[in-house]
């Protein structure tokens, strides 16, 4: 059986916000998903590539949009990988300009991040209002990514 799950990630990918926080948005999710299977509030010891799953489809480039090929992306991504994602930089294939993975496009959206908050079968996708809630709860601006396993 296939599931959706509804991501959302700081934009900052080493931001982790307090206990009280945490406390605070959770008992903002129902209110928003009150129809979801689920709730998972996950912080990682290191930054992680969120991905879409099976919504993956391509990366471009922030500057000139020009589409990225996946051999380099993914050497990039082994390269950061080796340091736990702790260095994001890259300087983009096609332009050459000073970048980070994380500004890369993601056809569907994707990201880094050490705190997720994911939403198991969410019913619907949120508002722009209901995303500014959570924002504000989180004390910082959010992701989403949608996935699909």
């Amino acid at each position: 059986m296939s599931e959706s799950i509804l991501k959302l990630i700081p934009t900052n990918p080493n931001y982790v916000p307090s206990d009280q926080i945490i406390k605070k948005v959770r008992n903002l999710f129902p209110s928003i998903f009150p129809h979801a299977q689920r709730f998972d509030f996950r912080t990682a010891e290191n930054v992680e590539f969120i991905d879409p799953g099976a919504n993956f489809e391509s990366v471009s480039c922030p500057f000139c949009g020009s589409p990225v090929d996946i051999s380099w992306w993914q050497e990039a991504m082994d390269q950061a990988a080796g340091n736990k994602f702790s260095d994001l930089k890259i300087n983009t294939p096609c332009c050459g300009k000073s970048s980070s993975l994380n500004n890369l496009i993601y056809n569907w959206p994707a990201g880094f991040a050490k705190f997720t908050l994911s939403v198991i079968d969410p019913g619907h996708d949120p508002a722009d209002e209901e995303i500014h809630a959570l924002e504000d709860a989180l004390q910082c601006r959010v992701k989403k990514i949608i996935a699909h396993y």
